[in-house]
Order: structure tokens, then C-alpha cells, then sequence
């Protein structure tokens, strides 16, 4: 199942890739390290750049160790989703 981490971007399993929408680009970014420093919140300018020009050309999934919640967490995610 393709949950929303936040508006634009998608947490998704390796069986759920398929169903995502026609765009012909996907990006995978690894959260911890990489989109955050580990174990915390993503910065407003990333998530921003990522929504605004990213999210636009691609669709965007998260990798990482942590479970569906506290990826969520580092994303900004409201709770509840």
C-alpha cells in the first residue's frame, strides 16, 4: 500500500511501485543520512525543494531501516496519516 508521508511524496513497498502513476521518472531517496540527519526531522528547505521541483517532474519514494511511523515523523507527516 502507497501511504503519504507527506503532500507529494509516497512511502511504498517494492510490490506497490507498480501501482503508482504513468510518470516515467521515480526517485528513491534514503531517509536517514541522506534526506535527514539521522534520526531527525527533514529540514523546511529540502522538503520544499523536494515538493516544489522534484515532485513536479518524478514521483518520489522513501527508503529506509526505520518503520512506516517514525519515517513519517522525519517527514513532517500529520499524525494519523
Amino acid at each position: 500500500m502507497l501511504r503519504r508521508v507527506f503532500s507529494g511524496v509516497l512511502f511504498a513497498s517494492s510490490q506497490n511501485i507498480k501501482t503508482m502513476s504513468k510518470k516515467k521518472i521515480l526517485c528513491l531517496f534514503d531517509v536517514d543520512g541522506t534526506l535527514t540527519v539521522p534520526r531527525n526531522n527533514i529540514e523546511d528547505s529540502l522538503k520544499s525543494f523536494l515538493l516544489d521541483k522534484v515532485a513536479t517532474k518524478a514521483e518520489i519514494a522513501l527508503v529506509g531501516g526505520s518503520d512506516y511511523g517514525k519515517i513519517r515523523e522525519q517527514m513532517g507527516g500529520a499524525a494519523g496519516m
